[in-house]
């Protein structure tokens, strides 16, 4: 267990932790763990929206992008359209990480986004079904983690 002794200081905003740990490895991964945290409250910090996980955001992103593509004609059709492939990988790989058909799983997404549920996402936690809604189960991320670009494309798409 890590001490930890709480401290406020009205003049600081700054902390202290400290770690302890048997190896140097524990202490780099305890390390490693606190600065992704803080990198997580600085984005939400900057941005605090969020998005349907488990690969929904980029799902749904990569249908708009689809039709997108179809709208244009010439070589721009086609560098939207491996732009939109590639923002399947999210989902491809959490289900094919998890056991699943990775091919099977990002085409029930698909159907599921045609029908307009946006917010269905590779689901890990029933082994009944591939894909559930996000949202019921709790699962977002922030809007930064999928890019900035991306939903800046998509406001463009709409």
């Amino acid at each position: 267990p890590i001490p930890c002794v709480p401290w406020q200081s009205q003049t600081s905003g700054h902390s202290t932790i400290v770690l302890r740990g048997a190896t140097n490895n524990l202490i780099n991964d305890m390390e490693r763990a606190i600065d992704d945290g803080v990198n997580v409250v600085r984005a939400l910090i900057k941005d605090n929206r969020f998005v349907p996980g488990a690969g929904a955001a980029e799902i749904e992103l990569a249908r708009q992008m689809e039709q997108f593509a179809s709208k244009n004609t010439g070589l721009e059709q086609y560098a939207i359209r491996k732009y939109a492939q590639a923002l399947e990988v999210v989902p491809r790989m959490l289900a094919t990480n998890s056991g699943l058909n990775g091919n099977k799983v990002v085409a029930d997404l698909y159907a599921a986004h045609e029908k307009g549920d946006a917010k269905v996402g590779v689901d890990l936690s029933d082994e009944k079904t591939d894909t559930a809604d996000m949202t019921k189960q709790g699962r977002f991320r922030s809007s930064c983690y999928v890019g900035r670009r991306d939903f800046s494309s998509r406001v463009k798409l709409q």
